[in-house]
């Protein structure tokens, strides 16, 4: 007798269905967005105390401590009631202070909704972190999950959406104080351009307003789902013969654009074809199998740099100095001097890897592993 499997990948979009959700246990304040702005959501992050207390208007270090223990316990749920399926993921998953400095540490989740094309990105997590108004992103997920470029909510769907029940009997008033305030958010911290008209049971100027049609203006430089699937074919072309089992490969790109997000996959296409001539498919398979975070790096080289160029050129003489393998010149080109400050990256070849957390105004790290 089969076993039935119960499990559902949070990376299966096919299998969450179309009626995923996100919601928060509690809502996120003007200072949570306002330290969202100030910091890049990568995975580790560090701020000065005193610039800490300075965005938030704080005076004592309790302050800081009772805030960050806030916003420990603030978690987004993600659900779908078409599979009776839930998730629930942590914002900030710990911190640390030592002396003057506030070191934060975010969850993959959040961090992986900054790598274009992933799960989270493409649930819309990262922008639904900066809406300002306390709703929008419900009306945002709303629409974001639609396809269709028109769609009509019904006035009691708003006021569900909008968790206002019976209250604001006028539609002006929902208008006035919700919706134009909510839409305007949307546009400018989520990304999503939208117009929309009021849907009335007749011509008249007393007609009822049954429901508002919302319309979204589409940006050519938007990115859709369906850039994925042109970003996999777009793969799968250079990749060309060298594939025989196309199903699978297609499907191990997708499931790791999911994961990973594009440029991770992108980069390890292009590491394969760049190092191997046989056995694409076994390499690729095992290039995609291997984690992106690295452990207990041989060197570090810790500097203020007054330039990219300067940094490159101190990792080339410390690779010379200490004889490391040598990294392509190709890895700097494309990646190195595209870092801002505060990012961090990791450059691989195939004897080497180099982590470089850049920090344009103090120390950077510069960590190499060498491949055995």
């Amino acid at each position: 007798m089969n076993e039935k499997n119960d499990k559902i990948s949070l990376l299966d979009f096919e299998l969450i269905g179309k009626d995923i959700k996100l919601d928060f246990t509690k809502h996120l304040t003007k200072k949570d967005k306002e330290l969202f702005r100030n910091i890049r959501l990568q995975k580790y992050n560090h701020i000065s105390l005193n610039k800490f207390l300075k965005i938030f208007n704080f005076t004592e270090k309790e302050e800081i401590l009772k805030y960050l223990n806030s916003l420990m316990s603030k978690t987004i749920t993600i659900f779908s009631k078409e599979n009776n399926y839930f998730t629930c993921i942590s914002i900030l998953q710990s911190y640390y202070i030592n002396n003057e400095t506030i070191y934060l540490v975010f969850s993959d989740e959040i961090t992986n909704s900054f790598k274009k094309g992933s799960f989270f990105d493409r649930v819309g997590l990262r922008n639904i972190l900066f809406l300002e108004e306390k709703f929008s992103y419900r009306l945002y997920q709303y629409i974001y999950n639609n396809k269709d470029n028109n769609i009509y909510i019904p006035i009691d769907t708003l006021r569900e959406i909008l968790e206002i029940g019976d209250s604001y009997k006028r539609f002006y008033d929902i208008e006035k104080n919700l919706l134009i305030p909510i839409l305007e958010d949307i546009k400018t911290n989520g990304k999503l351009n939208l117009e929309y008209e009021k849907v009335k049971n007749g011509e008249h100027k007393s007609a009822k307003i049954l429901g508002i049609t919302i319309s979204k203006k589409i940006d050519s430089n938007s990115i859709t789902e369906e850039n994925t699937t042109q970003f996999i074919d777009s793969l799968m072309a250079k990749l060309g013969k060298n594939i025989k089992n196309f199903s699978e490969i297609y499907s191990l790109l997708l499931k790791s654009v999911a994961e990973y997000g594009e440029e991770f996959v992108k980069n390890k296409v292009e590491y394969v074809l760049l190092n191997f001539d046989i056995d694409i498919e076994k390499h690729l398979q095992l290039s995609l199998a291997q984690n992106e975070e690295l452990d207990k790096p041989d060197y570090v080289l810790k500097k203020k740099f007054k330039s990219l160029f300067q940094m490159h050129t101190d990792i080339l003489v410390f690779i010379q100095k200490n004889n490391l393998p040598q990294l392509s010149k190709y890895m700097f080109t494309i990646t190195l001097y595209s870092l801002k400050d505060k990012e961090t990256v990791v450059l691989k070849d195939k004897t080497l890897s180099i982590k470089i957390s850049y920090n344009k105004n103090d120390t950077s790290i510069i960590e190499f592993y060498v491949h055995k």
